[in-house]
């Protein structure tokens, strides 16, 4: 059954995510029978099914007397949902593909396929349309799994009409989003711990990274974008992706727009609010309500020393990756902590996070450092940290190679004043957001953590 949850949400290998009709010689599928119809409520979607053949339904179960298998009712339900979910929360509405299949809706061919659904674009004279393919035998898996498939499919249609030009990896990551964001089921909840599970154990990898399901994975980040905004944040995102396709320079002009920071730094919040999912969730950062998590600690804790420690951060892959690590104060000391790091080879760029934890799990300060390869990063705590608490370390690499970053941590003489504008050796800044507001880290105790390292 695991395998089976995985393959449903769309995890099995296939074509490429955007495959536009010159690539496919203008094919459209055939069924292996006599060909039926039905539309969705307002006409917008035509389901192509059959009942012989080896694309056939099967007719053994209409519970609801309607004529219709309940497969291919369950695929209404799912497509129908979509439409009006997607428009509620503030994406663009499906585009006609103007009569290329046979109809002057988006057709849905039900056939025996070697994944679970496809989408294909369609560009037209309005912008980017689609048809697409759904599995005959998807109404067998688990409660909601055949509805949410034929969403996360068409919400790869509403994609295309903002662009097809765009990384596959984002493409997979807004669908599986809003597949999850709209259904549940127990055996949804199956699939979703495997993908949260292969995100928060790899921040290793970088953001935009495919392949062994981890591109469906990056559904957190959205998540992320969404929890710590709104989730107007999502379509207003691929308004963005719209005016330029390149993922990287889209992030960075929402990221401007909306916090006033560069991605990179919208990143390193991201790699920090992804320790406090699931078990660890503080009420102050993902929303529970939409994507339940039930995950075990996974991670693994590396014990520094109590007063003047050394911790090497190795990202070895770019961008956009991270690591962390933790140390608690079991003593009291009047001195606050500061970070010094030295980041190499050429080329690397590092981002670093100080924060402390108070004795309640709770962030009271945190200290960014930022710093090219030659350079030294320094991060300080502007005042004394609590003897009951701890403080912790997120590294990010987001330069073009992945940065090994050397750090020693250690007590210093407090400042008279904190140091807004850094002291020259790298960049250095400091804040103290309150816990809840937008950009706050109330981090808990088993926050910051180091990753066990795992070979690709």
């Amino acid at each position: 059954m695991f395998v089976a949850t995985l393959a449903a949400v769309g995890l099995l290998s296939g074509p490429p995510c955007v495959v536009l009709p010159e690539e496919r010689g203008g094919w459209r599928p055939s069924l292996s029978g006599p060909e039926q119809t039905v539309e969705t409520a307002g006409g917008e979607i035509t389901i192509h099914w059959t009942d012989e053949g080896v694309d056939a339904i099967g007719l053994e179960v209409d519970e609801d007397g309607n004529g219709l298998p309940d497969g291919i009712d369950r695929m209404l339900v799912g497509l129908e949902t979509g439409l009006s979910s997607f428009v509620a929360d503030g994406w663009r509405p499906l585009l006609m593909d103007e009569g290329e299949g046979g109809t002057d809706s988006v057709d849905v061919y039900v056939r025996d396929i070697e994944a679970f659904g496809y989408a294909y674009a369609e560009p037209t004279e309005a912008g980017g349309s689609c048809f697409m393919e759904l599995d005959p035998h998807n109404h067998t898996l688990g409660d909601g799994m055949s509805e949410s498939v034929a969403a996360h499919e068409l919400h790869h249609c509403i994609q295309y009409g903002y662009t097809w030009q765009s990384s596959s990896w984002i493409y997979e990551a807004t669908a599986t989003h809003q597949q999850y964001l709209h259904f549940e089921g127990p055996s949804l909840d199956t699939a979703l711990q495997a993908l949260w599970s292969q995100r928060l154990l790899r921040m290793d990898r970088p953001i935009d990274g495919t392949g062994d399901r981890y591109e469906y994975a990056g559904f957190v980040f959205l998540k992320f974008l969404a929890d710590r905004g709104e989730l107007a944040d999502l379509p207003a995102l691929w308004e963005a992706l719209a005016v330029d396709s390149d993922w990287r320079l889209a992030f960075e002009a929402e990221s401007q727009r909306k916090w006033g920071e560069p991605f990179d730094e919208t990143f390193t919040w991201f790699a920090t609010w992804n320790l406090f999912a699931c078990g660890r969730d503080d009420g102050l950062h993902y929303d529970p309500a939409t994507h339940p998590c039930y995950l075990e600690d996974s991670v693994s804790l590396q014990e520094l020393g109590p007063d003047e420690t050394a911790v090497a951060f190795t990202h070895s892959e770019f961008t956009h990756t991270a690591e962390f690590a933790e140390q608690w104060i079991g003593f009291a000391d009047d001195r606050p902590v500061e970070l010094r790091c030295q980041v190499a080879p050429d080329g690397a760029e590092a981002l670093l996070a100080l924060v402390e934890i108070d004795g309640w799990g709770v962030q009271a300060q945190v200290a960014f450092g930022r710093a090219s390869a030659g350079e030294e990063l320094t991060a300080r705590l502007p005042s004394r940290v609590d003897d009951a608490g701890s403080f912790g370390i997120v590294s990010t690499s987001v330069g073009p190679v992945g940065a090994e970053v050397d750090c020693s941590i250690a007590r210093v003489e407090p400042l008279d004043e904190p140091d807004e504008e850094g002291d020259g050796e790298g960049c250095s800044c400091t804040s103290t957001p309150a816990p809840g507001s937008a950009g706050a880290l109330a981090i808990v105790p088993l926050l910051l953590a180091a990753r066990r390292r795992r070979s690709s």
